[in-house]
């Protein structure tokens, strides 16, 4: 092995090419004087003539680069996500004016429900008088939203279901 140390080489280990350079022998203590011995000796050499240290500082490097490139690429993917989750946490109220377009989940087409009397003011408020809670309250809110979809019909001009369930309420009512 000693032969093979005095004399620059080529080594390829997994397909990498390594250029080892010769030992200089005078700069080079014996293995008896380090207190080593001839296996690790040969370890130490080889890691020294191999610029192990140096090309493992050159992959860190080149590992650092590729992931701070990669936090680039997808940073504005992580903002959108934030930005996607922050929406559906706390949805925007709605515009004034604006009658909100939720289905109502346990409100049928064709159900009245009895919430009270409805007075309508000069402006653009209802009032409603009779003790409002969570249950009158929740079948307002289903009355309104299917108002509204039935207002978004008429506006696509689909006025035969609306007409159909009208003269259904009133058959019902009497």
């Amino acid at each position: 092995m000693d032969i093979l140390l005095k004399n620059d080489f080529h080594l390829v280990i997994n397909n990498s090419t390594y250029h080892v350079q010769s030992l200089q022998t005078d700069k080079q203590p014996t293995n008896e004087s380090n207190g080593m011995d001839p296996v690790k000796s040969l370890v130490h050499d080889l890691y020294s003539a191999l610029h192990l240290e140096e090309y493992h500082l050159n992959k860190e490097q080149e590992l650092i680069q590729r992931i701070e490139a990669l936090k680039e690429e997808l940073l504005p993917l992580e903002q959108k996500r934030l930005r996607t989750s922050e929406d559906t946490r706390d949805p925007p109220p709605p515009k004034e004016g604006e009658i909100p377009t939720l289905q109502p989940e346990d409100v049928e087409e064709g159900e009245v429900y009895e919430v009270g009397e409805i007075v309508t003011t000069t402006g653009d408020v209802d009032v409603v008088e009779e003790d409002l809670h969570s249950t009158s309250a929740h079948a307002l809110i289903g009355e309104i939203m299917v108002c509204n979809r039935d207002l978004q019909k008429i506006n696509q001009g689909d006025i035969d279901d609306i007409e159909k369930r009208l003269k259904n309420i009133i058959d019902v009512l009497g």
